[in-house]
């Protein structure tokens, strides 16, 4: 189920299968101009606010929304309805795994980390406390992002080894992400 909506080419395709999900079906079938605008962006909507793969993803989760809104719609207030809101939560539904939502739960927690560096302040720190709290995070940086690679490298594997193709055939060298290429 991982290839229902994807970039390729840096053009939104969405496979047949996806139209007929109810929760895609029901953005597609409401855009009734025929170059399905309004769909596609609200379908790449979707796709990069809950795709592991989307380029958003690399964002601050305090701003990637806004973000996306801002290069899809034009518009940073734009917020996406009901039925928006369902098909990301379909979408999200359908590509998760475990180790997908572990990851998920690091990020948010590096978000957190990251923050904790940004803020951290030294002029109130009187005895040293903070400043060898800050020292001994940094020291550690190196083994927790050799870890998330790995975390990732691992998730990566594991959805390219759920794609299912027609007819039984076998994913092609081209297709395979560059770090899975021998």
């Amino acid at each position: 189920m991982r290839n229902l909506i994807q970039i390729v080419n840096n053009v939104l395709t969405i496979s047949p299968e996806a139209l007929v999900i109810d929760e895609f079906h029901k953005i597609w079938k409401r855009d009734k101009v025929k170059t399905k605008d309004k769909a596609l962006r609200e379908l790449a909507y979707v796709y990069h606010t809950t795709d592991y793969q989307s380029i958003y993803r690399n964002y601050h989760i305090d701003t990637q929304e806004s973000k996306i809104r801002l290069d899809i719609f034009n518009d940073r207030k734009w917020q996406p309805d009901q039925i928006v809101k369902d098909a990301q939560v379909k979408y999200a539904n359908l590509q998760t795994t475990l180790s997908l939502e572990m990851l998920r739960d690091v990020e948010t927690g590096l978000g957190k980390l990251r923050n904790y560096f940004k803020d951290v302040d030294f002029d109130e720190d009187d005895n040293g406390v903070a400043a060898k709290n800050f020292i001994a995070n940094v020291k550690a940086m190196g083994d927790l992002v050799k870890s998330v690679k790995l975390l990732k490298d691992e998730i990566e594997k594991e959805l390219t080894d759920m794609m299912q193709l027609r007819g039984g055939s076998s994913i092609g060298r081209r297709e395979l992400p560059p770090s899975r290429r021998a």
